[in-house]
């Protein structure tokens, strides 16, 4: 957390906590998994009618420890999916070397995910889906919307910097920017957003078998068309302050002791970097519903 940032997330931060309450997480996790549970093959089908499923993958997720030590830590996170339907594998030291000869040898344990999925180009899946969106008659527009125009309790148009789109209906999906578009429809959302790093390395010398979470470094590495992508960390700092970008550096660090035969870093030329807004609310659940002013407004962020 950004000194500087501390006042404004305060009251974030303090229904973060209350969210962390056992009852509380448990109402959560079922929640979520509810949600999630049909993702994988939701994301296929669309996939498959956009003409990009080859940007699929489905194989799993595999979460890495270095030690019973290391993964007591973890153990009530796990009984929570298991009490949820999510079905594990658990990979001793030699099942882990056989699953991925990639992999350190300081990982003794691992724990698979196979109903997981992934994309290995999410520009490029977004972009087909894109185009599909458009030949299917939709219209896309660039500008920045300001607020919404309403009649009663009817939406009667979006005012952008581009002037207004006459709509009767809207679907706010702008991740972590909603916020003020919610306070301009009478909802006050307790809406923040954790700034998340990643590193892309063209051309590694090692990567992992399927995207691969080292459970005490707080990181994930993903094969991907462009490379190795290495996400991690969350910094709250808000919308508009500049990226530190010491937080994507140290990711290949990380990324080294994962995959040993990943070569030093003699520059920054080695891998591009990446800052973005992910949206989040206290207790991780969604924003799904309508809005108070209208009903012609759905929230989906």
């Amino acid at each position: 957390i950004r000194f500087s940032y501390f006042p404004t997330i305060m009251p974030w931060l303090i229904r973060f906590l209350l969210a962390g309450r056992p009852n509380k997480v448990k109402e959560q996790a079922k929640a979520l998994r509810n949600l999630i549970k049909s993702t994988v093959p939701l994301i296929k089908s669309l996939a498959e009618e956009a003409d990009a499923s080859h940007l699929i993958r489905h194989e799993g997720h595999l979460t890495v420890y270095r030690g019973e030590a290391d993964f007591a830590k973890d153990r009530g996170g796990w009984e929570l999916r298991r009490l949820n339907g999510v079905r594990t594998q658990i990979l001793s030291a030699d099942a882990l070397r056989d699953f991925d000869p990639n992999l350190s040898h300081a990982f003794t344990k691992g724990i698979l995910i196979e109903e997981n999925g992934h994309t290995i180009n999410p520009q490029g899946l977004v972009t087909l889906l894109f185009r599909r969106f458009i030949a299917n008659g939709g219209e896309f527009v660039s500008a920045r919307v300001i607020g919404f125009e309403t009649e009663g309790r009817a939406l009667k148009g979006i005012t952008t910097t581009n002037g207004v789109l006459a709509v009767d209906a809207a679907v706010v999906a702008a991740g972590a920017h909603s916020k003020s578009l919610a306070n301009s429809l009478g909802d006050d959302i307790p809406l923040d957003t954790e700034r998340g790093y990643h590193i892309v390395i063209a051309n590694p010398e090692a990567a992992p078998r399927i995207p691969t979470t080292d459970a005490s470094g707080k990181f994930i590495a993903t094969p991907m068309e462009m490379g190795l992508r290495v996400a991690g960390t969350v910094e709250f700092a808000g919308l508009t302050a500049a990226p530190n970008w010491k937080r994507a550096h140290v990711l290949y660090t990380h990324a080294r002791k994962l995959l040993p035969a990943l070569a030093p870093a003699s520059s920054e030329e080695r891998y591009s970097k990446w800052m973005g807004f992910r949206p989040s609310i206290p207790d991780s659940l969604p924003v799904i519903g309508r809005a108070t002013r209208t009903p012609d407004v759905i929230y989906a962020f």
